[in-house]
C-alpha cells in the first residue's frame, strides 16, 4: 500500500488506532458477560462468610486448561497484556458447587504490593469437574517489575454467601 500524502497517513494511523482500541479492551473482558450484571459492588460481610463454599485461586494452563491452585508463597507467572500492561491472570474456583443454579457471581481481586490494584466485576461461572470456575480475571499491575511480592485478597460473592481467600504470591516472568 502506498501512502501519498501526510493527510492519508494520518487518516490511516487514526483508523488503526480506532481499530486497536475496539479490539484491545475485549481481551480484558473475555469472561465478562453482558447478561451477568449485578447492582453495585457488594461490601464484605463476615456473616455471609460462615460456611461459605471453599474458594481456590489459581491459574488454568493456556493449552490444556488444567487448573493449578496457588498456595501461600508460590511464584506465579505475570503476563504482558495486549495493551502493554503487566497482569496477574488468576482463575477462581468454588469447590463442589457445580450443581448451583446461581452462576452470575461478583469477583473482587485486590493485589497489595509495591503498587496496589483492584479488579472487580460480575462473572458468569461455568461448571468444571463438579466445581464452579471463572477466569482468567485480568488484574493489571503498575510498572514493569517482576519478582515483586503481592498479597492477594480474593472475594467471590453470591446471593447467600461470600467466599474469601488470602494469599501471598511472588510474581515472576520476563518481558
Amino acid at each position: 500500500m502506498r501512502i501519498s500524502s501526510p493527510l492519508s497517513l494520518t487518516a490511516l494511523l487514526g483508523a488503526l488506532v480506532s481499530l486497536a482500541s475496539c479490539l484491545g479492551p475485549a481481551a480484558y473482558e473475555l469472561d465478562e458477560n453482558s447478561d451477568c450484571a449485578l447492582p453495585g459492588t457488594p461490601d464484605e460481610d463476615p456473616a455471609l462468610q460462615v460456611d461459605a463454599p471453599t474458594l481456590v485461586v489459581g491459574e488454568s494452563a493456556e493449552q490444556s486448561g488444567e487448573f493449578t491452585g496457588w498456595s501461600d508463597g508460590d511464584q506465579v507467572d505475570a503476563h504482558l497484556g495486549f495493551q502493554g500492561l503487566l497482569m496477574l491472570t488468576p482463575t477462581v474456583r468454588l469447590v463442589g458447587q457445580g450443581d448451583r443454579s446461581e452462576r452470575c457471581l461478583f469477583v473482587s481481586v485486590t493485589a497489595t504490593g509495591p503498587d496496589p490494584t483492584v479488579a472487580e466485576n460480575a462473572y458468569e461461572f461455568t461448571e468444571d469437574a463438579g466445581d464452579l470456575i471463572a477466569g482468567p480475571i485480568y488484574v493489571p499491575l503498575e510498572g514493569d517489575r517482576y519478582d515483586d511480592e503481592f498479597q492477594l485478597h480474593v472475594v467471590v460473592t453470591g446471593e447467600l454467601y461470600q467466599s474469601v481467600q488470602d494469599l501471598t504470591v511472588r510474581v515472576k516472568g520476563e518481558l
